[in-house]
Parts: structure tokens; C-alpha cells; sequence
């Protein structure tokens, strides 16, 4: 599961179930929570620290196109 949960070179992240290493694989709670983990590693890898990647999108919704 570590292994799959790796982004290759930096332009391929996974999510899902299968990815989460934190207790709640082959669960929805998993699949949520490992999509959250790939957003962060896209967003520390764009903008790296000190900018925090909550401050920039608290909620997932808002990496979200908008209907505008």
C-alpha cells in the first residue's frame, strides 16, 4: 500500500482504498482520506513550505472548477 500511495516523477499521484496506509483501506473513509493525501502532495510539491496547503484549499471543494 506504501508503495502504491508514491507519486512516480512527481506527475503521477494515485488515490483510492487500495492507496490508503492509515488504517482505513478497502473503505469510502479510506478512498476520502487518500485523495486528500494525493491533493497535499500535488499542492506541497506546487507550492512548497512555508505556504501551507490547508491555507490554500481548505476543502477539496475548492480545487473544484466552478460552474461560473
Amino acid at each position: 500500500r506504501e508503495k502504491l500511495a508514491q507519486p512516480v516523477e512527481d506527475t503521477l499521484y494515485f488515490a483510492g482504498e487500495a492507496t490508503e496506509v492509515n488504517g482505513h483501506s478497502a473503505t469510502v473513509h479510506g478512498a476520502i482520506a487518500s485523495g486528500k493525501r494525493a491533493v497535499g502532495q500535488i499542492l506541497e510539491r506546487e507550492w512548497p513550505a512555508p505556504v501551507s496547503p490547508r491555507r490554500l484549499a481548505p476543502s477539496l471543494r475548492d480545487l473544484l472548477p466552478r460552474g461560473d
